[in-house]
């Protein structure tokens, strides 16, 4: 081909390639334009999921148009996603492409991250004139709050001013808005009010001012005002397919003013609605990225916090799952991690970690069969697999299922891979249980032999030798070890360790201290520890109180180290400066760990309240900590209880709700719940908080009881005896029995034969051989009831019941058994007036009128309608 014609075929390509471009950007934009088009009507419509994969394809499509970006923004903004937005319009800014409206949502954005500064910026970058009328008045209202947080006064001031030379009716909404704000500010809430109440005459469902003022009523104490101005702002806001961050904040403060109105089941309907709709679904990715490093990193509370939010979203993620399930199993959370384990792991695929995990959760749920049977298919299914051999076999070892099986299959993953010298501390515990110390110290000497700096390892072999007695031959280890690294300071540790147990406190002390001076971490914490052991040791309080307080300043987040110091200052008598020392300290204030130990002490004290607020403060650190948890939860109990013994009943229920709400899944504190609701005669209220209760499986029996004890209240006989018969026959129990029991007396045979079937379930429980013995005595068979009591205190000793009618017994035949035995009864309930009957009409009878009259008056009081003891006092008088 000449070179013209060369030239003339490249003139022919580039204008059918120019011609493919063109049509190529044409379609585009055709295809632009109706993706924003449905982006806007879906978000119109509240469908936000729908909206933001439309304005994703606009943006894709067409990187240029800026109203794709403002469609996602604006809802990124709704579902509280700030930084979201920021990524999304951050670049248009620094890129000089920002408009108008997109920088009221990136200003938006910046304000509600806190970042006041910022959001003046993106506000100013378009001059005034660029704004529509209700863009402008949005934005000075934007500029008005940054400003007022800045407390630039002069800037402040500058938009209120041109506030007041806007004529618009709207404008001075706004202005009255942020003289609200201003006013709240300056500990104004008088003004405030007076400001928002001006507001809402003229726009009655602005939702900042409905929720503020809604806070000042919160601040006075108003709580039926607050209740009525929160569900206004609720009713004001667009219902949407993602909860939107104004509902989510408006909720919250519902919960928290109907739980102070004791309205428990509305609070907990609201504290349900807000945990099961989660506004974080939009970014799944990048929250599952930064969970996962997270969990790589060791922040176990912070991952587990962001995958639980991805759950509620995204229930069927198998990634999200399954790093959830790894967190829970290693948090402690076993029932959790067993949950999700069983949904999402194939033993024939998951990995070594995960099938590991997976079993360990539910060894530690004790689902030991599962764990054995999972381990199994996955050892069949992967047999080379050292990991998965040595997780089966440390399970067989821990369970003591076969110790002979537990050593060929740790061997084996041994031999397939040997660096794995802990495993020999596990074989090592297997020869321990059968009675094989040689053999176990043995492999301990070869795991320390194969890994001489695993600290783990030295410990387990270390303190073998010490309980075995070998003395001499630990010495010698340590100190061969100590003269191999003589500036290491685990070796000094070692030998602190060893004079300890040999009660040479000095020596230890020097080595401690030697161990301290060389700052390794590793030991660092114990060094410090065994010096404070010493110390007490030695009856050195002060120096041992200072030894712990180092221990903890090494290491805040050894929480074991605060119980002890407690204890040096207790045995000083100066725990009551606990809390001033502890300040003192200078801890991190990240750390929970301080806050827990002083609300376990104000626990111990019964001071619930200050316990309380401590473990609030503490969970405010590490929301996800279960020991806070359940002390938090614990303590508001308490404080339930001592509110509804003081008559405080709302009271009771508002910190019994508090106890679900750290502990959703705890029983009792439900049940406490429910009860508090059924003692009121809230039937409706009782059932809706059982409605929202899910629970384990292992709760269910409970959960069908306290279904029966709402039947029984609204009258329903027949449920609440199916509703028992079904917990009864899922895990009998003297509970559900009782109730049973109490139904069946009405029945043709007095419930008779429920008894035998109750006495055969639970041999060992001796109440049905009680109610048995009162139906024999009931029905005049003595002989009968006198075995059948007898038997029901020989299975539980002391039964006050059982000893007052077998007193009776004895008193009608004239058995001088009788009175000892009424007084133990009396001794055992002495607020009975049944048995205090019992034991005062004996002492009557037997001549001891005076006492006997005293206890009958007591019985009458506590009895006032029972005849029998009306007539017994009155022959006590005659007599007296």
């Amino acid at each position: 081909m000449n070179t013209l014609a060369k030239f003339k075929w490249l003139v022919i390509t580039l204008v059918i390639s120019l011609a493919g471009c063109s049509n190529d950007a044409e379609e585009n934009a055709q295809k632009s334009a109706r993706h924003l088009k449905s982006a806007q009507v879906y978000e119109a419509q509240g469908q936000y999921r729908a909206a933001m994969l439309e304005a994703r394809n606009v943006i894709q499509l067409n990187p240029d148009e800026e109203r794709g970006h403002l469609v996602l923004a604006r809802i990124y903004n709704n579902i509280g996603a700030f930084g979201l937005t920021q990524k999304l319009l951050e670049a248009r800014k620094d890129a000089g492409t920002l408009g108008a409206e997109a920088s009221i949502e990136l200003g938006s954005a910046y304000l509600a991250n806190k970042k006041f500064k910022s959001a003046i910026d993106a506000l100013t970058v378009q001059p005034q004139e660029n704004y529509s009328a209700e863009k402008l008045l949005e934005r000075q209202r934007l500029m008005g709050e940054a400003y007022l947080y800045l407390k630039d006064q002069s800037g402040f001031t500058a938009v209120k001013a041109a506030l007041e030379n806007n004529a618009a009716p709207e404008a001075k909404v706004v202005q009255l808005y942020l003289s609200a704000a201003e006013a709240l500010a300056e500990n104004k809430p008088d003004e405030a009010q007076a400001h928002l109440s001006a507001l809402l005459e003229a726009n009655s469902t602005h939702f900042d001012a409905l929720t503020l003022a809604g806070d000042i009523a919160l601040y006075y104490n108003q709580l039926e005002d607050a209740e009525r101005a929160y569900t206004k702002a609720m009713a004001s806001l667009p219902t949407t397919d993602v909860m939107l961050a104004d509902k989510a904040f408006v909720l919250r403060r519902l919960i928290d003013t109907l739980t102070q109105l004791g309205r428990s089941a509305e609070a907990f309907t609201y504290q349900k609605l807000l945990a099961d709709a989660n506004p974080g679904s939009y970014e799944a990715q990048q929250k599952f990225e930064e969970a996962l490093a997270l969990y790589t990193q060791g922040e176990l509370d912070a991952a587990s916090a962001i995958l639980k939010e991805l759950r509620e979203e995204y229930p069927q993620d198998k990634n999200s799952a399954t790093l959830l399930g790894l967190v829970a199993q290693q948090q402690g959370e076993n029932e959790l991690a067993a949950q999700l384990f069983d949904e999402f792991v194939d033993t024939e695929t998951a990995t070594p970690t995960v099938i590991q995990a997976a079993a360990l959760a539910k060894l530690n749920s004790k689902r030991s069969d599962e764990a054995m049977a999972m381990l199994k298919a996955a050892v069949e299914q992967q047999p080379n697999n050292a990991g998965v051999l040595a997780t089966y076999g440390l399970a067989l070892a821990e369970l003591k299922k076969d110790t002979n099986e537990a050593m060929i299959v740790l061997e084996r993953s041994l031999a397939l891979n040997p660096d794995q010298p802990r495993l020999r501390i596990a074989l090592a515990k297997i020869q321990l249980q059968k009675g094989n110390t040689a053999q176990a110290i043995a492999q301990l000497e070869k795991a320390n032999t194969e890994a001489p700096e695993d600290f783990l390892v030295q410990q387990v072999y270390y303190r073998t030798l010490a309980a075995d007695g070998r003395k001499d031959e630990l010495k010698e280890v340590i100190e061969r070890y100590a003269a191999e690294n003589p500036d290491n300071a685990k070796a000094h540790f070692f030998l602190g360790w060893f004079d300890l147990g040999q009660e040479r406190f000095g020596p230890a002390r020097k080595h401690f201290e030697r161990a301290i001076a060389k700052g390794d971490a590793t030991v660092l914490g114990l060094s410090y520890a065994g010096l404070a052991q010493a110390y007490a040791a030695s009856g050195q309080l002060v120096e041992a109180t200072q030894a712990w307080e180092d221990t903890i300043k090494s290491n805040p987040a050894v929480l074991k180290a605060y119980g002890q110091w407690l204890i040096t200052l207790h045995r000083r008598g100066q725990i009551d400066l606990a809390q001033a020392r502890l300040a003192e300290l200078d801890i991190n204030e990240k750390y929970w760990q301080p806050d827990y130990a002083m609300a376990r002490l104000a626990f111990e004290q019964r001071d619930h309240t200050r316990a309380l607020a401590l473990a609030e403060q503490a969970l405010a650190k590490n929301a996800q900590n279960q020991q806070v948890k359940n002390l938090a939860a614990e303590a508001s109990q308490l404080q339930a209880f001592a509110k509804y013994q003081a008559g405080d009943v709302q009271g009771a229920k508002a910190a019994l709700l508090r106890s679900a709400q750290w502990m959703p899944e705890n029983v009792t504190y439900i049940a406490n719940l429910i009860k508090l609701e059924l003692d009121a005669g809230n039937s409706d209220a009782a059932q809706q908080i059982l409605n929202q209760y899910s629970g384990s499986e292992q709760d269910s029996v409970a959960k069908h009881y306290l279904q029966g004890k709402i039947f029984e209240q609204k009258g329903n006989a027949q449920q609440a005896l199916g509703a028992y018969q079904t917990a009864w026959g899922i895990k009998p129990n003297d509970l559900t029995a009782d109730a049973m029991f109490a139904l069946l007396v009405k029945s043709s045979d007095g419930g008779a034969s429920f008894l035998a079937q109750w006495q055969q379930a639970l041999p060992k429980s001796s109440k049905p051989v009680l109610y048995n013995a009162m139906q024999k005595q009931s029905a005049g068979d003595i002989s009968s009831a006198e075995e059948l009591y007898n038997r029901a205190l020989e299975l539980t000793p002391n039964i006050p019941a059982a000893l007052n009618n077998l007193a009776w017994i004895y008193h009608e035949r004239g058995d001088k058994r009788a009175l000892p035995t009424a007084r133990k009864a009396f001794e055992l309930a002495p607020n009975s007036a049944a048995i205090m009957d019992t034991y005062a009409w004996m002492l009557v009878e037997s001549g001891e009128v005076q006492e006997g009259h005293a206890i009958l008056e007591q019985a009458v009081a506590l009895a006032p309608d029972n005849a029998e003891i009306q007539e017994h006092l009155n022959v006590a008088k005659s007599k007296l």
